[in-house]
């Protein structure tokens, strides 16, 4: 799986956040992982990666940047 860079990753947490700021029924976790490419999340699926459900937004983002984001590639 090829992972995201930080800005790539950074820019999706923002648009997350606005999504879930603009409709309060909709999820920071369930925003963050919709704008996921399918390739990424396809395998995880259902797993204790998958953050969709969860409420706990701090969670969410380090899970997100943990399994999600090449920490290789800080300064892209």
């Amino acid at each position: 799986m090829t992972k995201l860079s930080y800005t790539q990753a950074a820019k999706l947490v923002e648009q997350a956040s606005q999504e879930s700021l603009q409709n309060r029924d909709y999820r920071f976790g369930q925003a963050l992982w919709n704008l996921l490419p399918a390739e990424m999340t396809e395998n995880i699926l259902g797993t204790t990666r998958d953050f969709f459900y969860w409420k706990d937004n701090a969670k969410v983002i380090e899970t997100f940047y943990e399994f999600f984001v090449d920490k290789e590639a800080m300064f892209d």
